[in-house]
């Protein structure tokens, strides 16, 4: 089964997680979207499903998360991630991530 696209993926955070603010679900949604895609995807055993993506949102809001940012990423990183792996592969590469995506 394929991963939603960024949109579907967004309707679902926001319906699954209506405390978060619109900013911190389009950002959860950017930042799983750009995980998903290359050349990210090839550094990680498993990418986050939807499940995680919620699961994360909710400790976010949880959090008083109202932007993402390197350290936020770093200390949540275990609910993306469920094999210590992908969370080392994920640590170089949030700054890059967590940058706006080319128009």
């Amino acid at each position: 089964m394929d991963y939603p696209d960024r949109e579907r993926e967004l309707a679902i955070v926001r319906a699954q997680v209506p405390q978060a603010s619109e900013q911190l679900a389009q950002q959860v949604a950017d930042f799983v979207a750009r995980l998903r895609s290359q050349p990210f995807a090839d550094a990680f055993v498993r990418g986050p499903g939807i499940a995680e993506s919620v699961e994360w949102a909710k400790a976010l809001v949880s959090l008083d998360t109202l932007q993402l940012d390197p350290e936020v990423v770093q200390d949540t990183a275990g609910i993306l991630f469920k094999q210590r792996e992908d969370i080392a592969a994920l640590m170089p590469m949030v700054s890059d991530l967590l940058q706006p995506a080319n128009p």
